[in-house]
């Protein structure tokens, strides 16, 4: 599972997320018209279920930054990219797979909101998401993946988040609540082999990957055997209080 927080979109060529949101929205339907010709419909989503006209969307993200300065952040862009072996698991389908990929999103921004460690749930956020298909050029092979704009501040306008933020418990300054992005990530991954019943090799884990990229030489040594499966995880009572979470965060880092 590929987990990516961005603050601007390239493909959208959108330099920066200073400004308005729509061309990212804008960007997210380049698929529509060859789905559409195929049949096929993929519409935007968010916790309330399908979004018929994402403009609106557009339209509260865009005036949901009161107290916000020129330069500050107003949105953030997230990725959820599964791994060959998670689509393939999800089955051949795409429709099938993206109608599951649109719950596990749901969960995702759950797990987002969460993460800041102040209450928060997905429906305190503005966020809006699809699923694209992706398809290789010249190939049959399908990249399917989420994609996901959410609003710089919580719907009720009381709460300036950051996702790239590595403030804990700050209480002073703009960013006013720290997000730590590899617990983030860890849970997606843990999210999916719950949500789905996968069975993950310690090689396909976020961790193994981290360790490689940023262990030390006696930390890759002691490596397990790829290929041994991960040891299953336990589901949580929904979302871990605060104190709880703090807890497991020291333990993971």
């Amino acid at each position: 599972m590929y987990t990516k927080i961005l603050a601007h979109s390239e493909k959208a060529q959108v330099s920066n997320n200073t400004g308005s949101c729509y061309g990212v929205i804008n960007y997210l339907m380049h698929e529509d018209a060859a789905l559409i010709e195929e049949g096929m419909k993929q519409p935007f989503f968010n916790q309330d279920g399908i979004i018929e006209n994402p403009m609106v969307m557009v339209n509260r993200i865009d005036n949901n930054r009161q107290k916000l300065m020129k330069s500050d952040s107003k949105f953030f862009c997230l990725i959820l990219a599964p791994s060959d072996s998670e689509l393939a698991y999800l089955g051949d389908d795409f429709g099938s797979r993206a109608e599951k990929l649109q719950v596990f999103a749901k969960d995702a921004m759950e797990a987002y909101a969460d993460n800041f460690g102040i209450g928060l749930h997905s429906e305190d956020l503005l966020w809006i998401a699809k699923i694209h298909r992706d398809r290789q050029p010249n190939s049959d092979k399908i990249d399917t993946h989420i994609h996901i704009v959410v609003s710089r501040k919580t719907a009720d306008g009381k709460h300036k988040l950051s996702p790239l933020s590595n403030h804990k418990k700050a209480s002073k300054g703009i960013i006013s609540h720290g997000f730590n992005r590899s617990e983030y990530k860890q849970r997606i991954e843990d999210l999916f082999d719950m949500k789905f019943a996968y069975k993950r090799t310690i090689g396909e884990t976020y961790m193994y990957a981290r360790t490689l990229a940023k262990g030390s030489l006696e930390e890759i040594r002691n490596l397990p055997d790829k290929d041994e499966l991960k040891e299953k995880q336990q589901p949580e009572p929904h979302f871990k209080k605060t104190e709880e979470r703090e807890r497991n965060i020291k333990r993971r880092i």
